[in-house]
C-alpha cells in the first residue's frame, strides 16, 4: 500500500509539472521559453561532476541496509552528504560561467531569476538526489508520499505564477519548485546525514557508481540532444518551438521511471543475496508488462489530444505541433527504463553503456549534418526518436539475455 501511494503522488507530480508547463505556455512567448529551455540545458550536462558518487550510494546503501550493517550505513551517508556540498560549489562556479555564454542579452529581471533558478538547481540538487536515495533505500515510501503531496501543493500554486509574471513568473516557480523539494526532504530524513568525508568510501562509491552514472549520464544527454542541436544551430525561438514536445516527453517518462524506482531498490537487494543475474529474472516480465500497460495508453492518448489542444489553447506554438507528436509516439520505446535497472543492479552494464554512447555521438553527428543543413526542427527530434527505439530493442533482448540460468 505505501508503494501504491508513492507511485499515485509521483504520478500526480508529473501531472503537476504539466499543468505548470501548460500554464507556462499559454503566458510565456516561444523566444522565452526558448531562452529558459536553453538555459535549463547547464543542469543536465553538470550531472558528470558527481562522479557517480551518488549513484554508488543508490546501489550500496541498499545492501548495507538489507545486510543490517549500520556501521558502513552511517559511513556511506555521512560522506555522501559531505561530497554532496563540494559538487554544489563547483557546479555553481562553473553554471556561472556557462549561464553568461547563454543569456546574451541585456540584463533584465527574466534573464537575472533565470540565472538564479539555474542556480538552485545545480546547487541543490546533489542534496535532493542523496536525501532520495536515503528514502529509497530505506522503503519509506509512506513518508516520502507525504513529501510528495505537500510538493505537489506548492507547486500546483506557484504554476499560477506566469498568470501574473508571464516568464519572470515562470523562472520564480521552478525556484520555488526546487526548493521546497529540498527543504521538505530534508525535513524528514529517516536518517540524518553528517558532512564528514570518508574519502575511501566516496572513492568507493564513486567506482560502484561511476558505470551507472555513464548510463544515465548518456541518457540524459541523449533526451536533451535534440534541444540541445536545435539551441546551438537555430536559436531559441526555435528552442521554443519544441517546448511542446519537451512538456510531453518529460510527463511520459515518469511513468517508466517510477515503475523503474519502486523495483530498484526489490532488484538490488535481491541480487544482493546470491549476487547471480539469474535470481533477478523474476522481475524482468512484470517491469516490462506494467511499464507498458501504463505508458502504450498514455502515448497513444496524448497522440490524439495535441493538435486540438494546441490549435484551440496555444496558438503561438502551432508549429511545434508535428514535433509534439512525433515525441509522445517516441515515448513508447521508454518502455526499456525498468529493464536499464536490472542492468544497473548487476554492474554488467558495459555492453548497455556502449550502446547508448554509439547512439549519442550518432545523434550529434548525424543531427549537426541534417539539421544544419535542413534547418528544421523536426529532424532533430526524428533523429533522437530512431535512436530511442534501437536503444529500446537493445536493452530488452540484453537484459534478457543477462539474467538467463547461469
Amino acid at each position: 500500500m505505501r508503494k501504491i501511494n508513492f507511485a499515485f503522488n509521483s504520478a500526480v507530480s508529473s501531472v503537476v509539472l504539466l499543468v505548470g508547463n501548460i500554464i507556462a505556455a499559454k503566458y510565456v512567448t516561444p523566444f522565452e521559453m526558448g531562452l529558459y529551455q536553453s538555459a535549463m540545458l547547464i543542469p543536465a550536462y553538470l550531472g558528470l561532476l558527481q562522479f557517480g558518487v551518488f549513484n554508488g550510494l543508490n546501489r550500496n546503501l541498499t545492501i548495507y541496509i538489507a545486510k543490517g550493517d549500520q556501521r558502513k550505513t552511517e559511513v556511506v551517508v555521512d560522506s555522501s552528504w559531505a561530497f554532496a556540498r563540494l559538487v554544489a560549489f563547483v557546479s555553481g562556479f562553473v553554471s556561472l560561467i556557462l549561464i553568461s555564454c547563454v543569456v546574451r542579452q541585456p540584463i533584465t529581471v527574466f534573464s537575472v531569476v533565470t540565472a538564479i533558478s539555474v542556480l538552485f538547481v545545480v546547487v541543490l540538487e546533489p542534496f535532493s538526489i542523496q536525501m532520495e536515495t536515503i528514502y529509497s533505500s530505506t522503503s519509506s515510501f509512506h513518508t516520502l508520499s507525504r513529501i510528495l503531496f505537500s510538493q505537489n501543493a506548492i507547486t500546483l500554486i506557484c504554476s499560477a505564477l506566469p498568470i501574473v509574471f508571464g516568464s519572470t513568473g515562470l523562472a520564480v516557480s521552478r525556484i520555488v519548485y526546487i526548493g521546497s523539494r529540498f527543504l521538505l526532504r530534508y525535513s524528514f530524513l529517516p536518517i540524518r546525514p553528517k558532512a564528514v568525508i570518508n574519502w575511501n568510501e566516496v572513492i568507493e562509491l564513486s567506482k560502484v557508481g561511476v558505470p551507472l552514472l555513464v548510463a544515465g549520464l548518456i541518457y540524459t544527454y541523449i533526451s536533451v540532444s535534440d534541444r540541445t542541436i536545435v539551441a546551438i544551430l537555430l536559436g531559441p525561438a526555435a528552442v521554443g518551438q519544441m517546448v511542446l514536445a519537451n512538456i510531453i516527453v518529460t510527463a511520459l517518462s515518469f511513468i517508466p521511471q517510477i515503475i523503474a524506482a519502486i523495483y530498484y531498490p526489490e532488484i538490488v537487494a535481491e541480487y544482493g543475496k546470491v549476487e547471480k543475474c539469474s535470481s533477478i529474472r523474476k522481475f524482468y516480465w512484470p517491469v516490462v508488462r506494467t511499464t507498458s500497460i501504463f505508458l502504450i495508453p498514455a502515448c497513444v492518448l496524448v497522440y490524439y489530444s495535441i493538435s486540438p489542444i494546441v490549435n484551440i489553447c496555444f496558438p503561438l506554438y502551432r508549429d511545434g505541433i508535428e514535433s509534439a507528436e512525433l515525441a509522445a509516439l517516441s515515448c513508447v520505446s521508454l518502455a526499456y527504463l525498468g529493464v536499464s535497472g536490472i542492468i544497473s543492479a548487476t554492474r554488467k552494464n558495459g555492453p548497455y553503456i556502449i550502446c547508448l554512447a554509439v547512439n549519442l555521438l550518432g545523434i550529434f553527428v548525424f543531427g549537426f549534418l541534417i539539421v544544419g543543413r535542413s534547418g528544421r526542427v523536426i529532424d532533430a527530434v526524428w533523429i533522437r526518436t530512431i535512436v530511442s527505439t534501437f536503444i529500446c530493442f537493445f536493452t530488452l533482448g540484453y537484459g534478457y539475455w543477462l539474467t538467463r540460468a547461469d
